[in-house]
């Protein structure tokens, strides 16, 4: 039979069975905001040694998180220890295998609710852990057009190429190409950074062109120029965070917010 108590994080170890060894410490930053907001919402599972400490046998990610946030103790299952270290790493598999995050127009249901409720989306990221980033484009969601929602929920394409096809189909009198917005949409998934770029800027600059005469544009080499840049090392590791949001180079990253901020300033 097993039971759930407070065991010193000392005393566990993370042992071979573990199923998940590549990506674990991706978002793991996210996991421990949440954590240290909300608390442990779902126990780590470990089973006793015989040596007085416990080997973990699912919840590494939970634990590595606690970790980072110097935890003590940890909420924790103690089951009786495995036959074998292959009926261990089964039961690790199966826990990671049925472990689905929530679907994504739940988050964007949720994300939405909780933004009417608190206002700003700087609260609702502070209230539940969220990235700030993840519940822009979430609350955001709503303002999409009918043919980019779906193709959001059915995970053809993810919410910032969505946001980024809707705002380069604008016309200049605010209205939406819905077709073009969906040909962009189409096109920006399969390109790199700085051809994404290119596009937005084509688009933006000659909005009296056809989608296909915009992208065929795009799709040729776009005219860059090199530059070196010194950042301190606060800003290297928020340009490394940003980047790896957006799901792009530091490179081109640096580039978008470069471009952003010149914007901003009316060039």
């Amino acid at each position: 039979m097993s039971t759930v108590k407070d065991i010193p994080m000392d005393k566990i170890v993370i042992g071979p069975s573990q199923a998940r060894v590549r990506q674990i410490d991706e978002d793991i930053d996210e996991l421990a905001t949440s954590m240290e907001k909300l608390g442990l919402l779902e126990p780590v599972v470990v089973y006793p040694t015989g040596d007085g400490s416990f080997e973990l046998l699912t919840g590494q990610r939970r634990f590595l998180a606690a970790q980072k946030l110097n935890w003590k103790e940890i909420a924790a299952t103690v089951v009786k220890k495995p036959e074998n270290e292959a009926v261990a790493k089964a039961i690790s598999l199966t826990e990671n295998f049925v472990r689905k995050p929530l679907p994504v127009r739940d988050m964007i249901d949720a994300c939405t609710a909780l933004f009417k409720h608190y206002g700003s989306m700087k609260a609702v990221a502070e209230e539940t852990g969220l990235p700030y980033h993840k519940v822009r484009e979430y609350v955001k969601f709503d303002r999409l057009a009918p043919t980019l929602r779906k193709m959001v929920e059915e995970n053809k394409i993810d919410m910032p190429i969505a946001l980024k096809a809707q705002n380069a189909a604008e016309k200049q009198d605010g209205t939406l190409d819905e077709e073009k917005a969906v040909k962009f949409a189409e096109t920006l998934k399969t390109m790199t950074g700085a051809h994404r770029k290119n596009l937005e800027t084509l688009a933006e600059a000659t909005p009296e062109k056809s989608a296909d005469e915009i992208i065929e544009e795009a799709r040729k080499p776009p005219q860059q120029e090199t530059l070196r840049i010194s950042l301190l090392q606060p800003a290297v590791q928020s340009l490394s965070k940003f980047a790896s949001d957006e799901k792009t180079s530091k490179e081109d990253a640096a580039a978008d917010l470069i471009v952003s901020g010149l914007k901003d300033k009316g060039y």
